[in-house]
């Protein structure tokens, strides 16, 4: 009995330190100037500088964000015949950026 009550405590006081980070970071965000996204989930807030972009379209639009000074952290990638290939950039443009998958099926982690 006084064991379920330890962890019915420990698990209320990280809940608790969970929604407390939560508000944290929502005010931070609050402070960044952005521009808000409107979409089928609600809404977002884009920063308008954003740091940290990764290339999610299965288009050809990694040699635009390269040509507009913008190198991704990660990128999808397309494969002829088992060779990564990209259109319009060197793999030296993209280097230490993460390929996240091929397009179709996306990887995380």
């Amino acid at each position: 009995m006084l064991s379920l009550l330890f962890a019915i405590a420990i698990v209320s006081g990280c809940h608790s330190r969970a929604i407390e980070q939560a508000k944290t970071s929502a005010s931070e965000v609050a402070r960044v100037p952005c521009r808000i996204v409107k979409h089928t989930m609600g809404e977002t807030c884009v920063p308008l500088k954003p740091k940290r972009i990764i290339k999610l379209s299965s288009d050809n639009t990694l040699d635009s964000l390269i040509a507009l000074g913008i190198k991704p952290i990660g990128f999808t990638s397309f494969y002829d015949r088992g060779k990564k290939f990209f259109v319009g950039v060197s793999f030296d443009e993209v280097a230490g950026a993460k390929d996240v998958g091929n397009g179709r099926c996306i990887t995380a982690g």
